[in-house]
């Protein structure tokens, strides 16, 4: 099996070949461009200096383009979820439903919600007049239906906020 760690060395060495050739194909374009425009009497020290000039400055024009580069693609990432936010339903909109679909997704949710609220009120009452229930030969404890009343309790409000 390969070392990880050789892969992602063989990845950066590949990377910053290409970075120098990149480099070296630029120094000789900037050269070239400062050979193109020398004046006469203009020394091989001058030239190559003002090929470094070009470099750098070719070298920043790339860096800038890069970050508005950037820029544009955030934009056009938050334009393209405003646009699926916007041509998505939201959850709580119900403007766009037919009034009988909307009905019919709410009245289940609403009955669950009623028969969970009812369930968790007789466990209340069951707590507080201490009454036994008793199944079979089994005595269901007392102190069990507080715990289920607030679960109870808890779904019926949540499915009553979700119709």
């Amino acid at each position: 099996m390969a070392d990880p760690s050789n892969e992602t060395m063989a990845k950066n060495k590949n990377q910053q070949t290409f970075q120098t050739q990149a480099t070296q194909h630029t120094d000789e374009e900037a050269l070239h461009i400062a050979k193109a425009t020398q004046t006469p009497g203009q020394t091989k020290e001058q030239t190559k200096l003002i090929a470094k000039g070009i470099a750098k400055g070719v070298a920043h024009y790339k860096k800038q383009e890069k970050v508005k580069q950037r820029e544009r693609s955030k934009q056009q990432r938050k334009s393209k979820r405003a646009t699926e936010i916007d041509t998505h339903e939201k959850p709580g909109d119900l403007v766009s439903k037919p009034e009988a679909e909307t009905f019919r997704g709410k009245f289940p949710l609403r009955i669950a919600a009623s028969l969970f609220g009812l369930a968790g009120l007789l466990h209340l009452v069951r707590y507080f007049c201490n009454t036994s229930i008793i199944i079979d030969s089994f005595t269901i404890p007392v102190n069990w239906s507080l715990p289920a009343a607030i679960v109870t309790l808890a779904l019926s409000a949540w499915l009553f906020r979700h119709s």
